[in-house]
């Protein structure tokens, strides 16, 4: 079972269906929750799935659900895929990491694909994150995601991708798509968010690399 509760501000959707979440005003999407908190219409209690964790992109902001990534890598492995992206929240790489971690803990993803992103923010504390860092502090956090990323996926079944709105010099090895990968955006939303035919993109090179 995955620990609930990981995002509070997560929890407060669980077991509902919303329209104009997070800085989506302009859509009519509906955004289904499960019992967790997750963008999903199903609960996570299958064996063996994939687990998806990103950003807003990855949660796939401004489109139905069967028109994200995940849900055609869904759809085509015919594999319940759990998408564990935090849509529109400040959240930090290593913390991201941190939910990896747990879902380690807790269950044995056959494939997990995992959206680097967010390198230049740092917490400050519970309720506050810094996007405004030196590269220093950009490079010192990094780091430390790097060396933990390393120990936590270790003969681990794991796709990475990095997609980050501001580009720091950093070399991520071993990325099935590096930064900007994007054709088309969902109209009317701001910031931006990649579109349909991103998503179909984006799912077409993750099946792929999977056979």
């Amino acid at each position: 079972m995955l620990p609930k509760c990981v995002v509070p501000w997560a929890y407060q959707h669980k077991s509902s269906t919303i329209k104009n979440y997070g800085y989506d005003s302009a859509t009519d999407v509906d955004y289904t929750f499960n019992s967790l908190g997750y963008r999903s219409s199903v609960e996570f209690n299958r064996p063996n799935p994939i687990v998806v964790l990103g950003n807003t992109m990855s949660f796939g902001l401004g489109l139905p659900y069967e028109q994200t990534y995940a849900g055609i890598v869904e759809q085509q492995t015919k594999t319940p895929v759990y998408n564990l992206s935090w849509g529109c929240y400040a959240h930090t790489i290593n913390e991201q990491l941190e939910l990896l971690q747990d879902v380690y803990n807790c269950i044995e993803p056959s494939l997990v694909i995992f959206q680097i992103n967010n390198l230049n923010r740092y917490r400050l504390n519970k309720t506050e994150v810094s996007f405004d860092n030196s590269k220093d502090i950009i490079h010192d956090e990094y780091n430390r995601f790097i060396y933990n990323l390393h120990k936590t996926i270790a003969n681990k079944n794991i796709v990475l991708m990095h997609w980050d709105n501001e580009n720091h010099g950093i070399e991520i090895p071993n990325l099935l798509i590096d930064n900007k990968y994007s054709v088309d955006f969902v109209p009317d939303i701001t910031p931006a968010v990649i579109g349909m035919k991103s998503h179909k993109l984006i799912a077409l090179k993750i099946l792929q690399k999977i056979g």
